[in-house]
């Protein structure tokens, strides 16, 4: 029985933002990557105690700079993703949790391993058969390469981005349609961001 999936995608803007300071959260995590943009992410509990809890990654481009964040909090039944990024090309970009938290291989970013839940069967959030616990969908990077956006999935948890060997979530170079195998035909691995594992 495929697992129930409720993900939706609300785009919180595709904007630069100018600010001032870098903010930091009551727990001493940055809430501001750059002191120009916000962020935060969030994923579905395995059980009640997980509720609430969080993670958060920097975000790296190709040239191993750093190009933006993204958190989770772990709500009820489900991941809250906010992710912002700059210095994008513009245009829809596939983005995936990978299974690894790994980023060091720069460029490439091939050590962070396939989606979250590849043997669960077809990639892709419109297969019939599918999704990959780690399938997410595409964000849209506007003119300025910057993205701002929020998105929901109840295919993972907090607990699952920070087990051992962490996860990555990672930015493909073009869409993701969501159906072909086996990655949507999303192309390379532009950005990355590790949480726990080799980060």
């Amino acid at each position: 029985m495929r697992p129930d999936l409720s993900l939706t995608l609300g785009a919180l803007g595709l904007l630069g933002l100018a600010a001032c300071g870098q903010a930091t959260s009551p727990d001493g995590d940055i809430a501001s990557p750059t002191g120009d943009r916000a962020i935060s992410v969030s994923a579905a509990p395995d059980t009640a105690t997980e509720y609430g809890k969080r993670a958060r990654a920097r975000v790296f481009g190709s040239d191993g700079e750093r190009i933006g964040d993204v958190m989770a909090w772990q709500g009820r039944d489900g991941v809250l993703v906010q992710l912002d990024v700059r210095d994008l090309p513009p245009g829809p970009h596939g983005v995936h949790f990978h299974s690894v938290g790994d980023c060091e291989d720069t460029g490439a970013f091939k050590a962070s391993g396939a989606h979250i839940g590849v043997a669960d069967g077809p990639h892709g959030l419109l297969h019939p058969d599918g999704p990959h616990r780690g399938n997410l969908p595409n964000i849209h990077v506007g003119v300025d390469g910057t993205a701002i956006v929020e998105f929901y999935s109840n295919l993972i948890s907090v607990a699952e981005l920070r087990d051992a060997d962490g996860a990555a979530l990672i930015i493909h170079q073009t869409r993701d349609d969501l159906q072909t195998q086996p990655i949507g035909g999303s192309g390379g691995r532009i950005a990355c961001a590790p949480f726990g594992g080799r980060s």
